[in-house]
C-alpha cells in the first residue's frame, strides 16, 4: 500500500501515527492513532500486547482488519470494513470496542475466549456470515449498537449481557 510497516517488539509507551501495517509483539501501552492500514494480510496485529489503544484507524482490504491477543485493550472511533475474514478479532480479557463501524467483512467482530469485553455505540452491518461471533466467552457487555446483518449474533459456549433480548433477524 506504499505506507511503512511498523514492527514493534517488547515496546512500551509508543505511539504509531504513520503506518500501512502495524505488527507488535510482547508490548504494552501502545497507541495506534489515525492510521490507514489497507491491502495487507493483517492491518493491525497486536500479539501479547496489553493496555493499548487503537483510535481513528481505517482498516480495509486486508485478510484480517484488526487482530488482538492480550488484555485491557481498546478500539474506538475506527472503521474496520471490507476485510476478507474478520473485521476485529479479539482473544483476551477486558477489551472495549466503542463508536466504530465494522462492516462488509466475513465476520464483523469475533470474541474468542474473552471476558469482560464492552461493545457499545458501534455500527455492525453487512457482514456476510455473522455480525458478532462470540465463542467460549463470558460476561461480555453489549449494548446500544446498530446491528444489520443476515446473522446479527452467533453465540457458542458463551454468555453475554445485552440491553435487548437476542432475537433472530435484524435488531
Amino acid at each position: 500500500n506504499g505506507r511503512p510497516l511498523v514492527y514493534l517488539y517488547d515496546a512500551s509507551n509508543v505511539t504509531v501515527r504513520d503506518a500501512g501495517q502495524v505488527i507488535a509483539f510482547d508490548s504494552r501501552e501502545l497507541r495506534v492513532v489515525g492510521v490507514n492500514v489497507s491491502n495487507a494480510t493483517l492491518g493491525v496485529l497486536l500479539w501479547d500486547v496489553n493496555d493499548s489503544v487503537i483510535d481513528y484507524v481505517v482498516a480495509s482490504g486486508n485478510w484480517y482488519g484488526v487482530y488482538l491477543y492480550g488484555d485491557n485493550n481498546s478500539i474506538a472511533d475506527s472503521n474496520v470494513s471490507h476485510n476478507v475474514w474478520y473485521g476485529v478479532y479479539v482473544y483476551g480479557d477486558n477489551y472495549s470496542i466503542v463508536n466504530s463501524t465494522v462492516s462488509y467483512n466475513q465476520y464483523g467482530i469475533y470474541l474468542n475466549d474473552s471476558s469482560g469485553t464492552l461493545i457499545t455505540g458501534n455500527i455492525i452491518s453487512n457482514n456476510r456470515v455473522c455480525g458478532l461471533l462470540i465463542d467460549g466467552s463470558r460476561g461480555d457487555l453489549i449494548y446500544n449498537n446498530l446491528f444489520n446483518n443476515t446473522n446479527n449474533a452467533c453465540i457458542y459456549n458463551s454468555y453475554a449481557y445485552w440491553n435487548v433480548s437476542l432475537r433472530p433477524g435484524k435488531n
